[in-house]
């Protein structure tokens, strides 16, 4: 049984770039990432192999996404849909065991463009404010 939230093949591209996207906005992409990648489509998607799942995001250009058009395209039609996006950005923005302020605010613009409500998406992000108010206050460390 193939998961509805892929139920269109184009959504395996669509997901498998807002994916990449995630996994490039600190700079770069590591081989963690990709993997992860691989295996996220690979578990929303179970009928396609590893190697299908790579050359749909082998061609990904992060000059050339439009994070409105992608999630869009989506067409996540409810809340649980958008958390497992979510959940799956989260995993591949965790990959490379580094959280930045960059991925974390690019989960924050997906969640907004997928009509998210903050409720689906706060466990999956860090208020970076409080950590810096923290270390201002010698609380850090």
């Amino acid at each position: 049984m193939t998961n509805p939230l892929l139920s269109d093949p184009n959504q395996l591209e669509h997901l498998g770039h807002l994916l990449m996207a995630a996994a490039s906005i600190d700079g770069g992409v590591a081989q963690d990432e990709v993997d992860a990648i691989v295996n996220v489509l690979g578990e929303l998607a179970p009928q396609t192999p590893g190697k299908d799942a790579r050359q749909k995001i082998a061609h990904f250009d992060p000059n050339n996404f439009d994070l409105k058009t992608t999630c869009d395209a989506l067409a996540l039609p409810n809340k649980q849909a958008r958390i497992t996006v979510l959940t799956a950005l989260a995993r591949i923005t965790n990959a490379d065991d580094m959280h930045t302020h960059h991925e974390d605010a690019f989960i924050r613009r997906v969640a907004t463009a997928i009509g998210a409500h903050p409720d689906e998406y706060e466990n999956l992000t860090v208020d970076f404010n409080d950590i810096f108010a923290d270390k201002d206050n010698n609380d850090f460390f």
